[in-house]
């Protein structure tokens, strides 16, 4: 997704910018008046990506290889510990979240492209790598799109949570977690991508301890 890093962006070392949901107490002070009112919280994780890193090209030299966003230390094509979330902490009552992931791939190549986009959560320490199924990491899901050379497709990933990922859902509602999105291809193929939307929408009861 061959790029070099805008590291003048927000997203210049994992350890310098945390993202945070601010639970204002103004939201508070909204939904006092009922404890069984929903909140929902969006994070727009695409909001974050530098231009740099929203559109690009990805070949392939090796047996297969994938593009790991954010993109950390200048190696955009190594496994990292993905961005950490936190979500403030006032989400006891956390009914559901979802995960949506959607590009535009063209084939570039000359032979038919398979590709396929991933997400992972981890728990806020597995910081090294979240796609090793070590340290608590997990796959949130995948989805594939097979490219005619020279043509163009949509490819999507859509999550709901926790009917479609309970475990990777209990991540989500510790409040403070890892998420990172892969976009891989096989050997010898080539295309170029733009990431239109990378987002987390959580949502739930979120106040559950005001009384009604």
């Amino acid at each position: 997704m061959g790029w070099q890093p805008a590291w003048d962006s927000p997203f210049k070392e994992e350890n310098t910018k945390t993202l945070y949901v601010l639970l204002l107490p103004l939201i508070l002070l909204l939904v006092a008046c009922s404890g069984h009112t929903t909140t929902a919280v969006r994070i727009n994780l695409a909001s974050f990506i530098p231009t740099a890193y929203a559109s690009g090209d990805l070949q392939v030299a090796g047996t297969q290889g994938a593009l790991y966003i954010p993109v950390q230390s200048n190696a955009p094509y190594t496994p990292n510990g993905g961005r950490l979330v936190d979500l403030g902490g006032q989400i006891n009552a956390l009914e559901q979240a979802s995960i949506r992931v959607t590009a535009n791939i063209r084939n570039t190549g000359s032979t038919l492209l398979e590709a396929t986009i991933g997400t992972r959560v981890a728990p806020s320490s597995d910081s090294t790598n979240i796609y090793n199924a070590v340290g608590g990491d997990v796959s949130v899901g995948t989805a594939q799109v097979s490219v005619a050379p020279g043509k163009a497709a949509p490819l999507s990933l859509d999550i709901n949570l926790p009917a479609d990922n309970p475990v990777a859902f209990n991540l989500i509602k510790s409040g403070r977690f890892r998420v990172g999105v892969s976009l891989s291809i096989a050997s010898g193929s080539t295309l170029h991508y733009t990431l239109t939307t990378a987002e987390i929408i959580v949502s739930g009861k979120l106040f559950q301890l005001i009384s009604p």
